[in-house]
């Protein structure tokens, strides 16, 4: 299996905002700081899908540089596969 890191997402700017999203959201939920906003979102399906739109909007509308457009798609994902495995359970 290839690691996150390993796999070729492209521009190496994109790459890097994508990443530092995915470290940041580890560290968010491994403090388990409800301030958080991981820790402290709106878990239903509504409020999921909610986020995953405004993450995907902020890409689509006005974030310029290749770094903020991997880290707001980190977040999308994430978002994305919450709607997914929410859907299974």
């Amino acid at each position: 299996m290839i690691s996150v890191r390993e796999k070729d997402l492209g521009n190496a700017e994109f790459k890097e905002g994508y990443l530092n999203a995915l470290a940041g959201l580890l560290v968010s939920y491994r403090s388990g700081d409800e301030r958080d906003f991981l820790n402290k979102a709106e878990t239903d399906a509504k409020s999921r899908n909610s986020y995953k739109k405004q993450f995907r909007d902020f890409v689509k509308d006005g974030v310029q540089s290749q770094f903020d457009i991997g880290y707001f798609m980190a977040w999308s994902d994430l978002m994305q596969y919450r709607v997914d495995t929410k859907k299974q359970s």
